[in-house]
């Protein structure tokens, strides 16, 4: 009896140590776990902490981005409007300017259709020289010899003024004939170099061109001297130098 009572007495020590070993086990496994989610959520934190600097790094590129756009768009604006002034003070100038040269180019006019002081009987004037009309027909060669006789040349157009000027005085003073090659002769040839036509009196090329379409053509014969004709609005014509033409001759004064 003693030794049953013995036994059961072990029995139950015994299994009061196993069930406080198995609760400690069981509360240190919780324990475990419970440490291993604090890790997680520290780490999560970290995770969050190194993204909100990743965030904060980016805000600050963008807000220097911003300030960055900002100064070039001030620059912009200041720059655009000191070019507005400058183009206000340009306009300004150009005004002024353009008044100049209509006064001036009234003065011009007036100068170019003023007579000059010492042009013979029978000459008219223009600018700074004499012309006069001569209505006998003769070759080129004997026109010439004749400006050259009276201390003139055959006309050598510098500009458009100067041929539609004398253009208009050859029409008043002498009634032409309606044909299209109604003309007179002036002072260009290209006798030294077939197609290249000088000024026969200061042997410089001519610089501007009026040629009649299709002109200078030769045709057939040898077409060296120039003409202006009076029907088509003072366009030049070449013609064999023996064919019989008034003239126009020019003296500088």
């Amino acid at each position: 009896m003693e030794i049953k009572l013995t036994l059961a007495v072990v029995f139950l020590c015994i299994s009061m140590i196993s069930a406080t070993a198995v609760s400690n086990i069981s509360s240190e496994v919780n324990l475990q776990s419970v440490w291993n989610h604090i890790d997680n959520i520290d780490s999560q934190i970290s995770n969050l902490q190194d993204f909100d600097k990743y965030i904060g790094s980016k805000l600050a590129m963008n807000k220097n981005g911003i300030n960055i756009l900002n100064n070039a768009l001030q620059h912009f604006q200041e720059t655009s409007n000191k070019c507005i002034e400058k183009t206000d003070s340009l306009t300004q100038k150009y005004e002024i300017l353009l008044k100049k040269y209509e006064a001036l180019a009234a003065k011009t006019l007036t100068a170019k259709i003023s007579k000059p002081k010492h042009c013979q009987s029978g000459w008219f004037p223009y600018m700074n020289s004499c012309y006069i009309l001569m209505k006998e027909e003769v070759d080129w060669f004997q026109a010439r010899k004749w400006c050259r006789n009276n201390q003139a040349k055959l006309v050598e157009y510098r500009d458009m003024d100067e041929l539609n000027f004398v253009l208009s005085k050859a029409k008043s003073y002498r009634n032409w004939d309606t044909d299209r090659w109604a003309g007179f002769w002036v002072g260009a040839d290209d006798l030294q170099s077939e197609g290249v036509f000088k000024w026969s009196s200061s042997h410089t090329q001519v610089h501007f061109n009026y040629w009649l379409p299709t002109q200078p053509d030769r045709l057939a014969w040898e077409e060296d001297c120039m003409q202006t004709l009076v029907n088509k609005k003072g366009e030049w014509n070449d013609l064999p130098c023996e064919m019989k033409l008034p003239f126009i001759c020019e003296k500088y004064m």
